[in-house]
């Protein structure tokens, strides 16, 4: 997928319907609230999963010989260990599910400060 201006395309160049612009995520004012819980849901799932497979995600070895053994403990390190591993790319994933619940947690209280501040600016009221 290249980016040709916040456009991402598919290996064919047709445009893909599943990309999103980097670091652009249009949400409804009014839809915010629903978009925190989603991806507040999102990110407790990742979180159930991540405690879940940090126990399970061993390679068992194939056979009672020690080179079967050393490769079940290599392959379970390189799962498990490192931000290159199976669990660090599950574990980014969860940390940008966090950023977002933040940022879009952060943009529905600016929007609530700046309702507040037109209501009362109305009212001739104290601005908040």
């Amino acid at each position: 997928m290249g980016n040709n201006g916040g456009k991402h395309h598919d290996q064919s160049g047709a445009p893909s319907p599943y990309a999103v612009a980097t670091n652009r995520l249009h949400v409804d004012r009014d839809k915010l609230p629903a978009a925190i819980a989603l991806f507040k849901q999102a990110r407790d799932d990742v979180d159930d999963l991540l405690k879940e497979s940090r126990g399970t995600l061993q390679f068992l070895s194939m056979a009672a010989d020690r080179v079967s053994a050393k490769v079940a403990e290599v392959l379970s390190r390189k799962g498990m260990d490192g931000t290159d591993s199976a669990l660090g790319a599950v574990q980014a994933f969860r940390n940008q599910l966090a950023a977002i619940v933040d940022k879009l947690e952060a943009t529905l209280a600016h929007y609530r400060r700046l309702e507040a501040n037109n209501r009362a600016s109305f009212r001739g009221g104290a601005r908040v």
